[in-house]
């Protein structure tokens, strides 16, 4: 078994740090100000709703990547996604392999990179990216190709390609 970490970038330390303080303020500022009339139900919402919204990003946190046995597993607060080694054709590092993606469905920024997003070099591909210079594409031999983001790149693809 071959552990990686998936380090935040700057980038997206900032962008959760300050999605995560938009949303609370915003919520929380509107929920007491809200007027005598509404409901005790709205206000409660108004409340709930920003928790709600950063808990189902927050659970998909990327915490690391392993290889063990014979799949590579994306370790994710909860669950993990696991790609099975013997479905890879070919790993490389491309900090630039996602540049100018558009997000089909996921999640751009908030805690990590993470779903479906489509771009010219990769076209449609499933991301688990923590830090966009650290791209490992994982190409497969059939579906679309895998992005990850471990600490070591180099580590991470030379434990791959032992196992190829």
């Amino acid at each position: 078994m071959s552990q990686f970490s998936a380090p935040w970038s700057r980038f997206l330390k900032l962008t959760s740090a300050g999605v995560t303080v938009l949303i609370l303020g915003v919520f929380w500022t509107v929920a007491p100000i809200s007027t005598v009339d509404e409901s005790f139900a709205f206000k409660l919402f108004l409340y709930l709703l920003p928790i709600v919204l950063l808990g189902s990003s927050a659970i998909f946190i990327i915490r690391g990547y392993e290889i063990v046995g014979e799949s590579i597993e994306v370790i994710r607060v909860i669950g993990r996604v696991k790609i099975p080694i013997d479905t890879i054709e070919r790993v490389e590092f491309n900090p630039a392999a996602t540049d100018m993606s558009m997000r089909m469905m996921g999640n751009g920024g908030l805690y990590s990179f993470s779903g479906f997003f489509r771009n010219r070099y990769l076209g449609s591909y499933r991301a688990y990216v923590t830090n966009k210079m650290n791209n490992v594409v994982i190409y497969r031999k059939s579906g679309p190709p895998v992005v990850v983001s471990p600490g070591e790149p180099a580590d991470f693809i030379e434990a791959i390609n032992s196992r190829l």
